[in-house]
């Protein structure tokens, strides 16, 4: 799973730099976005209205965030433990049937179809070795220190990637130990 059209900790990221006043908790496969009542609304129609935005694997909910999984059923849907959504086999668009925290809507609210499967890989944020890629510490060492930052910056700073390295306490550019690898080397571990 690509995690396309954004990855998590991105879509945290992006959320916390467009809106005030939110709490966002990264898990595995979902960003669970807390804010007040009266933003919701607002921030619902701005993530619909954006590129971030996959009818089939982005879901809006207002509670039971956690009835979810990974895996995608056999139209590549994301799991929805109350159902909020259905999938029209007839016209291939995701169609909204319950509001935010699964109660009855006045009508059904049709999203559109999906984006295909090599529209989501040309999207997504994520940069992973799919056995055959780059190994990216020893052919793209850039790359791998980009991602020891976010994850520094994001697991020291909180959040805040405008922050030097410099300026974060315990901050450096190289976070490995000595031969000590942050990714698996060609031909698997030493």
């Amino acid at each position: 799973m690509q995690f396309a059209p954004i990855t998590p900790q991105q879509r945290a990221n992006s959320a916390l730099n467009r809106y005030r006043g939110i709490d966002c908790g990264v898990l595995s496969g979902r960003v669970i976005i807390e804010a007040r009542e009266r933003d919701v609304e607002k921030m619902a129609k701005d993530m619909i209205d954006c590129e971030l935005m996959d009818t089939a694997r982005t879901r809006l909910c207002g509670r039971t965030v956690h009835g979810h999984a990974v895996r995608l059923d056999k139209n590549g849907m994301m799991f929805d433990a109350l159902r909020r959504w259905a999938f029209d086999e007839s016209t291939g668009e995701v169609i909204y049937v319950k509001d935010m925290i699964g109660g009855a809507m006045d009508k059904e609210v049709v999203m559109g179809k999906p984006l295909p499967e090599d529209e989501l890989l040309k999207r997504t944020t994520m940069y992973r070795n799919a056995q055959g890629g780059l190994w990216q510490e020893e052919d793209d060492p850039e790359s791998a220190d980009v991602s020891a930052e976010v994850h520094w910056k994001r697991t020291v700073a909180g959040f805040q990637p405008w922050r030097k390295m410099s300026e974060i306490k315990g901050g450096k550019k190289d976070v490995g130990v000595g031969k000590f690898k942050l990714f698996v080397p060609r031909g698997g571990v030493e």
